[in-house]
């Protein structure tokens, strides 16, 4: 995969909050309607960049479901297999994939860690069977893109029309598309007009 950023010591601190905060509680169940709804008369799953694999547990006990996961880096895989025992979790990237097909293709929160972007969709489109589905969620709104996305390893956020072209230029097409979390967006827009300032004072 060209070029990928994801602080690797994150895992560990990602997995001991992801049960329990709301904003990760509110986003799995969020996935879990739409991931569901495409899966149904579907056989088979794939979670790019899984992580700890606490989205790749959703589809668990799900009969006729074939679920796999990759990932980067081995702790995330080792913390990954640890909570979804029946899922085939493996270290690869896109491009290690071979010619293996799915029926859906989940990618949250991967885009935005990856330089080439747009080469990394066109991949992804040709693994999905006929009628398959790719289920994606970014960061949104370049102008809140701060020292805390660097420090995350994002190389951006996305506006939806950014988004979309990504897409289609890769030949798929856009069913649905929505922001979600919303709500803390005003303090969001106070806060990083408020280091911005901030910083210009320092500097003038």
């Amino acid at each position: 995969m060209k070029r990928s950023s994801y602080p690797e010591q994150e895992y560990r601190a990602v997995e001991s909050v992801q049960d329990v905060h709301w904003w990760f509680q509110g986003r799995k169940r969020l996935i879990s309607y739409f991931l569901k709804s495409t899966m149904k008369g579907k056989s088979s799953y794939i979670e790019i960049g899984c992580g700890t694999g606490y989205l790749l547990d959703i589809l668990q006990g799900l009969p006729g479901i074939a679920i796999s996961g990759i990932d980067m880096h081995e702790e995330s895989i080792r913390i990954a297999k640890k909570r979804c025992g029946t899922a085939r979790i493996f270290k690869a990237t896109v491009e290690e994939l071979g010619e293996e097909l799915f029926d859906t293709i989940g990618i949250f929160d991967v885009l935005e860690h990856i330089e080439d972007d747009k080469d990394v969709i066109k991949q992804l489109s040709k693994h999905l069977n006929l009628g398959g589905y790719m289920l994606i969620t970014v960061p949104q709104h370049q102008w809140l893109f701060s020292d805390a996305d660097q420090a995350a390893g994002h190389f951006r956020r996305y506006r939806r029309k950014k988004i979309r072209k990504l897409l289609v230029d890769a030949g798929l097409k856009v069913i649905f598309a929505t922001s979600f979390v919303s709500f803390p967006l005003p303090a969001m827009w106070f806060k990083r007009f408020f280091q911005k300032s901030t910083i210009d004072n320092i500097f003038s």
